[in-house]
This record gives structure tokens, sequence and C-alpha cells, in this order.
């Protein structure tokens, strides 16, 4: 469904989606944002573990495909010649072809309990999921949510506008319901609902959560604190030296040369 266009844009949903979160990488850029990135259809897939380097985290995000579908889905122009079905057009190049291209979120987020568990780092209070989707779920996801509330995981949902004319095409109205449901129990477990209809509202939601996501200013101040501390000392142990050696000069030779 990520394939296909989004609101007359000429692009695909996907596409749309991830320029903007692009452009939320940028102004997250010098935070120490410790982060992962995954993508998931009916499976999920790590693309990126847990890393602090803004540019390779961005760099594999520049990198990921727009959407995963299964090669004979109806949706390309050369499986549906009378065309029946509503048009994927993102391009091929940026589709990862995958056995099931259903939008499976409950395993997904299995999958990422599961690796905040392992390798999430323990003295970081401040953590955040962000689920970028147009949320046309298979499940309830009641039970991963309370857990992410449990773990203090805030989460951060982007409800990516879906293309009714598709989900409808392929008899997909239980998710278009599902998404209602999905939002609702995102909001019940302390999250964060972001509907977002077209560009401009996907951008105004990234703003949104960069500002609710700042880094603790603690740190910087701790930081600073050393450094001044550091140079004080640097410059208390160089008038030391002075005053020893112009100490011991007046001892040698008196007051005159």
């Amino acid at each position: 469904s990520r394939g296909w266009e989004f609101e007359n844009t000429g692009k695909s949903s996907g596409e749309v989606g991830r320029d903007q979160f692009l452009k939320f990488l940028n102004m997250r850029r010098g935070q120490n944002d410790r982060v992962s990135l995954w993508l998931f259809a009916s499976d999920p897939h790590l693309r990126e573990d847990f890393i602090v380097n803004d540019d390779i985290y961005i760099m594999q995000a520049e990198d990921a495909p727009y959407m995963m579908t299964y090669p004979s889905h109806s949706g390309f122009p050369e499986m549906d010649l009378e065309d029946h079905y509503e048009d994927i057009i993102a391009p091929r190049d940026r589709i990862e072809f995958v056995d099931d291209g259903s939008t499976k979120l409950n395993p997904a987020l299995d999958a990422v309990i599961e690796y905040f568990g392992r390798k999430g780092n323990k003295k970081i209070k401040q953590k955040a999921l962000l689920i970028e989707t147009d949320a046309a779920v298979e499940e309830d996801p009641e039970r991963q949510l309370r857990k992410l509330q449990k773990m203090s995981i805030k989460v951060y949902l982007l409800h990516t506008k879906p293309n009714e004319r598709g989900e409808s095409q392929y008899g997909n109205l239980r998710g278009l319901e599902n998404a209602e449901l999905l939002k609702a129990r995102v909001l019940q477990f302390g999250g964060k609902v972001y509907d977002i209809q077209d560009g401009k509202s996907l951008e105004n939601a990234y703003n949104d959560i960069n500002r609710l996501e700042k880094a603790p200013l603690s740190v910087t101040r701790t930081l600073l604190k050393v450094l001044i501390f550091q140079r004080l000392l640097m410059v208390a142990f160089a008038l030391m030296v002075l005053a020893i050696t112009v100490g011991l000069l007046t001892y040698l030779f008196g007051d005159s040369p």
C-alpha cells in the first residue's frame, strides 16, 4: 500500500514518508540519538542496529526501500493488463521484494520489544518508538503497546492517510477499521498520534516530535563545567610555575640583575 500514489502528489506514499523522515533526521543531528531502523511488512526487517553516528544512519535511511511487496502483486501494470487495480507507482529500484506484502505490525512490535530488551541501554531513560505507517494493520496490538508502556518507551504513531481506493479494491476495509483501533490503543497506553493528510502535516508532526524529544540540557552543562574547570587548573598551574621561577631567580640573584 505504500507504493500507491499519495494524495495526488505524483509520488508514492513510501517516497513522501521517506523524504520527510530524512528532513527529520537532519533536524536531529548533533543530539546524540542512539537509534535503530526497522522496516516491516509481513515480517520485521532490521535495517540498522543501534547506532549514534548520524551520517551512517541517514545513509541507511536514504537507501531503504519505499515499500515491500511480492513480485506478482496485481498493482504492477504488467500484472494488471485490464487496469482493474490501483497502480503501484514506486520506482522498481526502490521496492524490496518479499514473499508477502501485508501490514503485520504485531510481529514487528514483538521484534522491537525483544531488541530493546537485548540491546537497549538501561541507563538511557528517555526512550521512544516512532512508527510511520498507513496503519492498515491486521491485528489488535494491545499486548505489545502495554509492554512498551511498562518499558517506559514512548510511542509516536504517524498515521499516513491510506489510499482508500486501493485498500477497498483488495477488500481490506477491516484494515482501515483496525487503523482507528491502533490509534486508540496508542493513546490508551500513553503514546501520541499524528494524522498525516499531506506532506505539510507530516512535516509538522516531525517538528513536534523533535521538540518533545530534545536531548537533556544537563549533558551539555556538565561537559562545559568540566572543560572550564580543566582550563582554570591549567591557568593556575602556569601561574604557579611562573611564581616559583620568579622566586628562584630572586633568591639567586637578588633584586638587581
